[in-house]
């Protein structure tokens, strides 16, 4: 389950309350209780995937970078 916070109409952080660290890292724990490697590593893509895909203006970046929420 991932959830995430919203701003301007574009996620600006995505985040889960399982530990999808643990399986990143190939923690075999039980104190790292969430996502299998594999699952783990699918979500991990397609955040990375998604964030590549966002609407960037960057001329506005390099003209003002501090207006640029």
């Amino acid at each position: 389950m991932l959830e995430g916070i919203e701003i301007d109409g574009r996620y600006v952080v995505i985040y889960s309350k399982y530990d999808i660290s643990c399986a990143l890292e190939h923690q075999a724990s039980l104190s790292c209780d969430g996502y299998v490697e594999a699952d783990a590593a699918k979500l991990a893509m397609n955040i990375v995937l998604y964030a590549m895909q966002q609407d960037i203006h960057w001329s506005k970046v390099l003209e003002n970078p501090a207006a640029v929420p």
